[in-house]
């Protein structure tokens, strides 16, 4: 399984606003500026001295402010004199310079960007009104953030699933020991002091199921189905990481299950429903589930 489904597979990320998905500090918009990898993500900080832009996306309003940088050397030398440029030459140089970053952020908002001018400050345009502020390749930029911008930016394949904001969330999993079939007469007869054995332990690898919708095992992660056999679990819960899931998934490292010891509680379930609480014991070389109460 890839890190982005068993990601979108958890309802509390695969519900995500994408308002929320946007401005995250986890936002990472793979893009290209020209020929060259790069990622959009939140500016770390606030640009001050911009060119205001008026441009319009698919057609609508925006206002794209552009700072110094490097990157945009005949920008760069007459920056402190731009006031003093003509409009006409001022947007031309735009137009040259920044030819290639234009056209990243057109492929990453999926719209056709036109220039219509320099922000000429009038009362009612304010250009720090609802905008956000981004960087690429070391450009900081800031753009209104529309409506469209985020419905097209906010999602999920945007996420940095490398970070550690998302790596770190923790995750409820269970141990599971056995699984078998069991004989509806016999589990409505079980009574404490009744021993299930259980020849699976030590024979096969225990496996941790996550959240109820992944089982991992020592070779691989596969989505969890509950195919209605009785299964011994350990009672005690624990918490796995995401970054651990995704690393399982990816086969470089192997789950932790919590390890069987003689005396550990148990819990006989099925279909999500608790049957019995117990301990394991052993019997001979045999491991077993002695039941001490029944649900």
């Amino acid at each position: 399984m890839k890190a982005l489904d068993i990601f979108s597979s958890l309802p509390g990320w695969a519900n995500m606003a994408s308002e929320e998905i946007f401005r995250s500090s986890a936002f990472a918009a793979p893009c290209r500026i020209g020929e060259t990898p790069a990622v959009l993500r939140q500016a770390s900080i606030a640009p001050s001295d911009t060119l205001e832009l008026k441009i319009s996306i698919a057609g609508a309003p925006h206002i794209l402010g552009l700072t110094r940088t490097p990157s945009w050397p005949e920008l760069d030398k007459i920056w402190d004199s731009r006031s003093e440029v003509p409009t006409e030459i001022l947007l031309a140089l735009v137009e040259k310079e920044c030819g290639a970053f234009l056209q990243m952020l057109e492929n990453v908002v999926r719209g056709q960007i036109q220039i219509g001018g320099v922000l000429d400050g009038a009362p009612d345009e304010n250009p720090k009104a609802n905008s956000v502020n981004l960087e690429v390749a070391g450009i900081v930029f800031s753009l209104t953030a529309s409506p469209a911008i985020i419905a097209t930016l906010g999602v999920l394949r945007n996420l940095d699933l490398t970070c550690d904001l998302i790596r770190s969330v923790e995750l409820d999993a269970e141990t599971e020991y056995a699984a078998f079939a069991l004989n509806e007469s016999d589990v409505a007869t079980l009574a404490p002091g009744d021993v299930l054995l259980l020849p699976e332990i030590g024979a096969v690898a225990p496996r941790e199921i996550v959240e109820n919708k992944f089982a991992a095992s020592e070779k691989s992660l596969n989505a969890f189905s509950d195919d209605g056999l009785y299964r011994v679990i350990a009672a005690e819960t624990k918490k796995i990481t995401l970054g651990e899931l995704f690393d399982i998934a990816a086969e470089s490292v192997a789950p932790s299950p919590i390890a069987p010891s003689s005396g550990m509680a148990l819990k006989l379930v099925k279909n999500g429903r608790i049957i019995a609480f117990g301990r394991l014991e052993k019997l001979g070389d045999v491991f077993s589930f002695t039941v001490e109460a029944k649900e």
